[in-house]
Parts: C-alpha cells; sequence; structure tokens
C-alpha cells in the first residue's frame, strides 16, 4: 500500500448536505490514507457521492481509466474525516481518458465524461460494460481541442438533466 495526503481527496469530494435545511457537514483533512499500490490511484478526476461516507471517483489517468470507490467514515460530532478506505469498483472498458463521472439517480448505472474522445456514455458501475446510453453533443461542443475536451459532467436529481463544459475554449472560440 502507498500513502496519499488526503487534502487532495477531501478538496475534490464535497459532503452533501444530509440533514435538515441550515445544517452542512464540516469536514477537516486527514493526514494520510492508503490506497492500493497501482499506478492507476494516483490521479483523481470526477467525484460522486453515492451514500452517506462513500463516493465513487475515476482516475484521468490516460488509456487506463479505473472507477473507484472511496469511504470516508466521519465523527459525526466534530466532523473530522477519520480515515479514507479505497477500492476498485472497474476498469470502464473502450474509455480513455475519463474526467467526469455521475451516478444516475434513475438506475444506478454511471455516466462518463470521455475528455479524449469527446463523448458521454453510460456503463454498468460493477463490471465496467458500456451500456447503451450515449449522450448526443451539440455540435458546437464536439469542437473541442484535442484534449482540452469535456472536463466536468454532474446530473439532476430528477435524472433527466445533464450538465458538462469543456476544459478550455472550443475551436469556435477562437484561439
Amino acid at each position: 500500500m502507498r500513502f496519499l495526503p488526503a487534502v487532495l481527496l477531501i478538496v475534490a469530494g464535497a459532503i452533501p448536505v444530509m440533514a435538515g435545511e441550515g445544517f452542512r457537514w464540516k469536514a477537516e483533512a486527514v493526514d494520510e490514507i492508503q490506497r492500493p499500490n497501482l499506478p492507476e490511484s494516483d490521479s483523481l478526476g470526477g467525484v460522486a457521492w453515492v451514500s452517506n461516507n462513500v463516493y465513487w471517483a475515476v482516475t484521468d489517468e490516460k488509456w487506463h481509466p479505473v472507477v473507484w470507490e472511496l469511504e470516508f467514515p466521519m465523527d459525526v460530532t466534530t466532523g473530522k474525516l477519520n480515515a479514507c478506505c479505497m477500492k476498485m469498483l472497474c476498469r470502464p472498458q473502450k474509455a480513455n481518458d475519463i474526467e467526469g463521472l455521475v451516478l444516475d439517480p434513475l438506475d444506478g448505472s454511471i455516466w462518463l465524461a470521455d475528455e479524449r474522445k469527446g463523448c458521454i456514455g453510460q456503463y454498468d458501475p460493477k463490471t465496467g460494460m458500456r451500456l447503451g446510453g450515449a449522450v448526443e453533443l451539440p455540435a458546437v461542443m464536439r469542437g473541442f481541442r484535442l484534449d482540452f475536451g469535456i472536463e466536468s459532467l454532474t446530473i439532476g436529481k430528477d435524472g433527466l438533466t445533464m450538465w458538462t463544459c469543456s476544459e478550455e475554449a472550443l475551436q469556435a472560440d477562437g484561439p
């Protein structure tokens, strides 16, 4: 196992509002977390809240994307994160450079934004198999600069609305 400062993960993973109006969790940094001794566990991209203290994140390691499950047990009285457990969920098939990840609230699948291919596809989070769903991007969004394409992804609670943006200006925007 290798260790990684958890501050990087905490910045990437927001703690959701989980109680009554006006109440928010306060998260404090953990000194370090254990992570698998795999190069694919180095660089986390998109992070999605799953339930309680569980999040899913994707590595943006080109050509070897992996979806991870991260568990942050928290002391609810102090807001201190006690640890982080990290385990591999799947390797998304036919994916290159995944930057965005969302959990579909309707069926439990995941949607992944592939920066290099410029597409958003639906996957099974247990097997990594590509499912039938795909998002048709507007023509202007297909004019992204190589390796500066789709960088983020989120979905509405109803599962019917999705948002994304590019990392840099589109070709139609000029230099």
